[in-house]
């Protein structure tokens, strides 16, 4: 199977598979690609052959899509260290692998090179952790079926009391309080 090219333009769905003159098949299968800024929704539509192809071949196919999906979540090679070492620590939170050693070799940096230039930048990698995790807690306490433990867990805290301790210090409240005010608060439509 021969993946097709990005789309261009506002457009943000991308089709892989072969096409008839008719038009995409009807059997493809759509995968839903979440992304937490905006909660916008892409899709990703792949022909039903794709279950059924030899492992090598899947997993080749995987790859390709994760690697063009994932070069459109990385931050610019212009950015800044602080926003390039957000997005690392972004994709690499709940792993268990947020170390400097990691995010520096996500950036291709060596570990001392990134704290300097976070440094120079007035920030260091704790304060970019901190920051995403606040964010992906906020992100993950705006859905009730998401459960403390749950959020917690996302954010690499041992515990729930770690997350309520964190949660006082961000927002001046409980997690359970901003949970509640979230919900409270009404969501504009409008993009």
């Amino acid at each position: 199977m021969k993946l097709g090219a990005a789309p261009t333009g506002p457009t943000r769905g991308w089709a892989a598979g072969r096409s008839s003159s008719s038009g995409p098949s009807r059997s493809a299968v759509a995968v839903r690609l979440e992304q937490d800024v905006a909660r916008s929704q892409d899709w990703l539509r792949l022909p039903s052959s794709v279950r059924t192809m030899p492992v090598a071949d899947a997993q080749a196919t995987l790859r390709e899509v994760a690697l063009y999906y994932l070069a459109g979540q990385a931050a610019p090679a212009d950015a800044s260290t602080t926003v390039r070492a957000r997005v690392m620590v972004d994709a690499l939170l709940g792993s268990g692998r947020v170390t400097l050693a990691d995010v520096a070799d996500g950036l291709d940096l060596a570990p001392r090179t990134l704290q300097r230039r976070l440094a120079d930048e007035g920030t260091n990698l704790a304060a970019v952790v901190d920051e995403a995790r606040q964010q992906r807690a906020l992100h993950l306490l705006a859905d009730p079926s998401v459960t403390m433990a749950d959020v917690a867990a996302s954010v690499e805290f041992a515990d729930q009391a770690t997350l309520s301790r964190a949660g006082r210090r961000w927002w001046g409240m409980s997690p359970t309080e901003k949970r509640q005010e979230l919900s409270s608060t009404p969501t504009s439509l409008a993009p």
